[in-house]
């Protein structure tokens, strides 16, 4: 454990963990770092989890750290690599009696002020769940850099259509009342694809969602060749994992009390996972994820229709 002198500027009655999962970040890591080190107002513990990292990003960690004190406690937790959702749950875990709970990724960057305006956010506010801020999508590649604002819609309310809508509350720029959290099981590990979604849409059933007023969040991607940059530009989830992805959706939504709008995006779903396995020619399998639509919204017209015609279909 390193820690550094914690600020008295932080409001007392609200305690915010910082926790940022690694996975071979070495470099990056210690930029996310540096955009924690400047905040106006520190957060009251940074959990970093290295997720088995093989370049030694732990140990850059806290070589980096004896030289830039955090004004907070900060935790190294190593484990053997589970992927992003495993890690992130870990260290919620460890984190302790945090109020507030704030997953940055080890590549991306806060503004200076993100904390003290999500401090803000959440003394305004005692019932919201989760606050989030605009983000800035900057991708790296060998010709040249974008850039690509995604605002956050959500001033104060609930945010369950938004993010159905595909306004993902990305989590570098959302913070979690810990208790919602907690509540809604963290992530669903096993996926490499919409964790973070699914984790949102269920804690979006809880409460009010707000909004954090400060500068974007930069989330950085890199594409270190032009293959690299098409590839990622043109990847979509198969059949089998979008049929996947709303099976554990469901399954997540189903231990809580689902709303109507909850109920829509699972059938959205399901049947996005339909039309996939049509379109690959596996009718029955695609019929059984109409059928699941129909079955969390019997008034689904479009599951229902495309049920039919697959019935009609050798």
């Amino acid at each position: 454990m390193i820690s550094g002198n914690t600020s008295a500027d932080s409001p007392p009655s609200l305690a915010m963990a910082v926790i940022i999962p690694a996975y071979n970040r070495r470099k990056l890591l210690l930029e996310t770092l540096e955009s924690v080190r400047v905040q106006t107002v520190a957060p009251r513990r940074v959990v970093i989890v290295d997720d088995g990292s093989s370049d030694g990003t732990p140990e850059a960690a806290e070589a980096w750290l004896s030289d830039h004190p955090l004004a907070c406690e900060v935790k190294i937790i190593r484990q053997a690599n589970a992927g992003v959702s495993a890690a992130r749950n870990r260290g919620a875990r460890g984190c302790g009696e945090a109020d507030l709970l704030a997953f940055l990724d080890s590549d991306d960057l806060w503004p200076p002020n993100f904390v003290e305006q999500a401090l803000s956010a959440f003394s305004r506010t005692p019932e919201m769940v989760a606050a989030t801020n605009d983000r800035l999508d900057v991708e790296y590649r060998p010709n040249g850099r974008t850039e690509k604002l995604i605002r956050w819609p959500v001033s104060s309310g609930s945010a369950t259509l938004a993010i159905s809508n595909k306004n993902l509350a990305y989590p570098s720029c959302s913070v979690f009342r810990a208790s919602a959290f907690h509540r809604a099981g963290g992530f669903p590990v096993g996926l490499n694809y919409g964790e973070d979604y699914i984790l949102s849409l269920i804690v979006s059933s809880f409460g009010p969602w707000g909004r954090i007023d400060s500068p974007p969040t930069q989330r950085r991607k890199f594409s270190n060749s032009p293959a690299q940059a098409a590839a990622h530009l043109s990847s979509l989830p198969s059949a089998d994992v979008l049929r996947n992805f709303a099976s554990i959706l469901e399954a997540e939504a189903r231990k809580h009390e689902c709303s109507n709008l909850l109920k829509q995006a699972i059938t959205h779903r399901w049947r996005r996972a339909g039309k996939a396995l049509a379109a690959e020619g596996r009718t029955r399998e695609a019929r059984d994820c109409y059928a699941r639509a129909v079955g969390c919204d019997a008034w689904d017209v479009k599951a229902r229709f495309r049920k039919l015609m697959l019935g009609f279909a050798r």
